[in-house]
């Protein structure tokens, strides 16, 4: 897992070969093609890697005795910023996550779920948690460094939590 992640951070998804994730992981090619079927599925394993344990984080956040403000910045802290934080360290990165989606639709749809599941939890209506993820979602579309992402998250709490409505023009 941490070969194919090194191979995909590092090259890119799309030049990122069976052969360099085989030797990255100092394995042979066959050997890696018993546990996983494709690069595809490779992918979709350290997508998974990367989030599964996170969930029982979040979980745990949920259930702690945090103010809802806090556990909001926390769960998106820990669904989010620290996997943008971790990604942006290696050079081809930045695509990671584009490509996830366009490659693992399914995967990824069931990220979103389980985000959106949390976020309503916690804001209570659907709706509000709806937009509350998208709007989080628009954080990264111009790439921020991982500090700018969470000053961005943490403005975006307070507006949802201060019951104000939006600014009229």
């Amino acid at each position: 897992m941490a070969a194919a992640r090194a191979c995909f951070f590092r090259f890119g998804y799309a030049k990122a070969s069976i052969n360099d994730i085989a030797k990255e992981a100092r394995i042979s090619r066959p050997l890696l093609y018993l546990v996983y079927r494709n690069k595809e599925d490779i992918l979709r394993a350290v997508f998974e890697a990367a989030f599964e344990p996170r969930y029982k984080a979040v979980e745990r956040l949920l259930e702690s005795r945090e103010t809802t403000r806090q556990k909001l910045v926390d769960v998106y802290e820990k669904l989010v910023v620290e996997p943008w934080e971790d990604a942006f360290k290696m050079p081809a990165a930045a695509d990671f996550f584009e490509i996830c989606q366009r490659v693992l639709p399914l995967t990824t749809a069931s990220y979103s779920r389980r985000r959106l599941r949390y976020t309503q939890t916690l804001l209570q209506a659907r709706e509000r948690a709806e937009v509350f993820a998208l709007a989080v979602d628009g954080l990264t579309k111009d790439r921020p460094t991982a500090a700018v992402l969470r000053k961005r998250l943490t403005v975006l709490v307070d507006c949802f939590l201060s019951g104000q409505p939006p600014l009229k023009k």
